[in-house]
């Protein structure tokens, strides 16, 4: 779920809301932001994000790295 997500990385709850769209998990936010289902490896980009695909298993995403671009918090 998002919230546990940015509770865990330490960020605002609300820090996805204007991309998320109807999505409440990490897996849906990378789905909206790609408008297809990714590809093992693939990175997708958005704001200040990048979530790179780690494993995707009959078009369901298991397993997503989430890093923040260096300059996101300078």
């Amino acid at each position: 779920m998002l919230n546990d997500v940015c509770k865990i990385m330490e960020l605002q709850t609300d820090i996805f809301d204007q991309i998320k769209g109807e999505s409440d998990s990490l897996a849906g936010l990378v789905l909206e932001i790609a408008g297809e289902i990714p590809q093992n490896g693939q990175i997708v980009n958005s704001g200040d994000f990048e979530f790179t695909v780690l494993d995707v298993a009959k078009n369901r995403i298991n397993k997503i790295k989430i890093t923040i671009k260096p300059q996101a918090f300078e």
